[in-house]
């Protein structure tokens, strides 16, 4: 969310061309309500199912990349975030950008691109977005540290990871409760054990 007298971002990106703000804006909210009713109906059963996939605080070793393992199911050490945050960021920061001739008040993806490039540069370290497993996460989109591929290279300090954390809560205003988590990818071809996912 921006602070007053900072720039907001012209449009939600969901808007429809052909609408004024304020219907735009009563058919977003009547739909997120929607979404949000069937998540709280849903989540429990969910999470249930896809049991397996649910995040986590620690990375065990069996999806650990090793000699013995080369091959587990790819997670991401991530911030989970709304692309929202970013999109409000690089409104704020003058990355947004507007390619859609048809639709010009709504950001290209290349603004969130933009966007995720300008903060790493800030904090210091490379970071990527990510899509996490939908059935067990409330969030659409994950803003990563590494994964268990490249945390060998990639892992920081302590200190350095503590304040990477720090720079992009306070840039993107992330709630004080967001923490790295490790969550598994959206698009990994992985399949728990038979069993372990129902």
């Amino acid at each position: 969310m921006a602070q007053p007298g900072q720039p907001t971002l012209r449009s939600h990106p969901r808007r429809t061309s052909n609408m004024s703000q304020p219907e735009a804006e009563t058919t977003i909210d009547h739909w997120m309500e929607s979404v949000n009713a069937w998540y709280a109906l849903e989540k429990p059963m969910s999470l249930k199912k896809h049991a397996a996939r649910l995040p986590m605080e620690q990375l065990p070793d069996e999806y650990r990349v090793t000699q013995s393992n080369p091959d587990p199911p790819l997670l991401h050490f991530a911030l989970g975030m709304d692309e929202m945050d970013l999109l409000n960021y690089a409104e704020v920061h003058h990355l947004t950008r507007y390619n859609f001739p048809q639709m010009p008040s709504v950001p290209s993806p290349d603004t969130l691109d933009a966007a995720v490039e300008h903060l790493s540069r800030i904090a210091g370290c490379e970071l990527h977005l990510c899509k996490p497993y939908g059935p067990t996460t409330e969030y659409l989109s994950i803003l990563e540290l590494y994964n268990n591929y490249s945390m060998e290279e990639k892992t920081l300090s302590d200190e350095a990871q503590e304040r990477v954390v720090k720079i992009v809560k306070e840039k993107l205003e992330l709630a004080e409760d967001v923490h790295l988590t490790w969550y598994f990818d959206r698009d990994d071809e992985w399949t728990p054990d038979e069993g372990d996912d129902q």
